[in-house]
């Protein structure tokens, strides 16, 4: 076996080339540095260390980004029980030490006993025997227990190159604290806003202030600043943060465009619904679940249709064969589907979201979510594909999609596929600068979701639920601007109700798909 003697920091030290290899992927990789170097691998969940491992789908695509990607002030939202602080708080301090050893780390937080914990999870790393035997020049050269040693609770320092730093490696400070004149290479600002401080306002810009004031103990201006954290209030300092444009945000909620859930071999059906019943408990409610994990920090306050309920339904066959719709309040649906309409709200430019949805009408008034998608950046033929795939599954009445400005159909579509006479004659023009856009959703849609004729498919995704649900709130509105157009589709289209209840006998029958594309009996 090969190797390699190398003086650092003055010392000689032999190292095997597995030893080397290991000192190369630590450095050069802040994912590799922080699964195996800080034990966050499947080697600790064995042993019984961790429950879930890190992953490279989730947590090695968002340190690549912190890695790679250019920043000063970096600000990291996601839900809790995602590894977030391990990552920041444990995984880059690790990280930046290895390759610097002579760094000045500042942490702060707002829940100070688990900042001392995670202090402290940092030096039993730097102390483990895999660590000093990838790194030896790095831990300090007198035992924390000597009384020569700086290791407390709130700081520690490594074996550094220079002794004129007055600062420790790692220092954890918090409002308040005596550091004037105290300069950072790096500070980390995990959960500041906590239960405690979040629900007054003096409270809030209190945290404000103490985010203001990092100014004057970081080195210069270039030097970075993470804030690691979990929603609690539209008006917290972390929301905040995310309106200057100066901070890169990087946001992982619960569910990603598609309904899917980021984490799932920790955040289970059973799991996050756990979840939601603490937070019940707790007074929060789905207000605070749509905050903490799905990461859009509403009140309720300025959200008119979340006083209504969600009422969540899915298709089954009665004794006779037939497909009724049940609702989760027990609630069974035979009257006649006089019609399926796809809406499409088509910007997906900058910052918006495209959206595309099936919305189904039944003879009693009833409306039926049944499907609800929204995604960035469609280009005219994704957004084609999308209204063709729905239409071939849900045979629509018409494919109703958003215009504006100077764009046409024929713009956004293609004009071959105008010419297709099995689709032509099916497309709908919705006038974008016809109505505006709040109105036509109060308009439209609140009506509807008040009486309690609105219905949600069991598949369609929460965050599109809750676009409506905390509608003039949420970061993005596409999904129930869709919806209101869906019932324009109804209205212009004027497929309405009988006049007169009929009844139906028989229901209706599966045909062609398992989502249920009905054919009268």
């Amino acid at each position: 076996m090969g190797g390699q003697t190398l003086q650092v920091n003055g010392i000689e030290y032999y190292f095997t080339d597995r030893q080397l290899k290991y000192r190369e992927l630590f450095k050069n990789n802040l994912y590799l540095c922080t699964k195996y170097l800080c034990g966050f691998h499947e080697g600790a969940v064995e042993n019984g260390m961790i429950e879930f491992p890190m992953n490279w789908h989730l947590h090695g695509s968002i340190l690549t980004k912190v890695q790679y990607s250019k920043w000063t002030r970096l600000a990291l939202k996601m839900p809790r029980g995602s590894f977030k602080s391990c990552m920041m708080t444990v995984g880059l301090p690790i990280w930046k030490i290895i390759n610097n050893p002579n760094i000045r780390i500042g942490v702060t937080g707002g829940n100070m006993s688990l900042c001392k914990a995670f202090l402290q999870q940092q030096k039993d790393i730097i102390l483990s025997p895999f660590f000093r035997a990838i790194f030896p020049e790095v831990p300090p050269q007198h035992s924390p227990n000597s009384q020569l040693s700086d290791w407390s609770q709130t700081q520690y320092t490594v074996h550094r190159e220079t002794t004129s730093v007055k600062e420790p490696t790692v220092y954890l400070f918090t409002q308040g604290s005596k550091i004037e004149g105290w300069h950072f290479d790096l500070i980390i600002a995990d959960d500041c806003v906590n239960r405690e401080n979040y629900k007054t306002e003096v409270r809030r810009n209190h945290v404000k202030e103490f985010f203001d004031d990092f100014t004057n103990l970081v080195n210069n201006v270039d030097t970075p600043i993470v804030w690691v954290y979990t929603p609690w209030h539209p008006d917290d300092a972390h929301s905040d943060l995310e309106k200057r444009e100066s901070v890169t945000k990087l946001s992982v909620p619960l569910y990603d465009g598609e309904g899917n859930v980021f984490f799932p071999e920790k955040f289970t059906a059973r799991y996050i619904k756990q979840k939601r019943d603490d937070l019940r408990r707790d007074g929060g409610g789905d207000k605070m679940f749509t905050t903490q994990y799905l990461l859009e920090a509403v009140s309720g306050t300025n959200a008119p249709m979340s006083q209504y309920p969600v009422v969540r339904y899915w298709e089954e066959e009665d004794e006779d064969g037939c497909i009724v719709r049940v609702t989760d309040d027990g609630r069974k649906f035979k009257a006649n589907v006089l019609g399926t309409m796809i809406p499409m709200d088509t910007s997906g430019q900058g910052v918006d979201t495209c959206g595309v949805g099936v919305l189904q009408r039944d003879n009693d008034d009833n409306f039926f979510v049944r499907y609800a998608k929204e995604g960035r950046g469609w280009p005219p033929s994704r957004r084609f594909k999308e209204l063709i795939a729905l239409d071939d599954t849900f045979d629509a009445k018409h494919l109703g999609v958003e215009v504006f400005g100077q764009i046409t159909i024929k713009d956004l579509i293609g004009e071959e596929n105008l010419n297709n006479t099995d689709r032509a004659h099916k497309f709908k023009e919705l006038k974008h600068h016809s109505r505006g856009k709040d109105e036509r959703i109060m308009n439209y849609l609140e009506p509807k979701i008040e009486a309690g004729k609105w219905f949600w498919h069991i598949g369609v995704p929460e965050p599109a639920i809750k676009q409506v649900m905390y509608y003039r709130e949420m970061s993005q509105d596409t999904v129930p601007d869709m919806l209101a157009y869906g019932v324009q589709m109804f209205e212009e289209a004027n497929v309405r109700p009988a006049p007169e209840h009929v009844e139906v006998i028989g229901g209706w029958k599966p045909h062609r798909s398992a989502l249920f594309r009905g054919v009268r009996r």
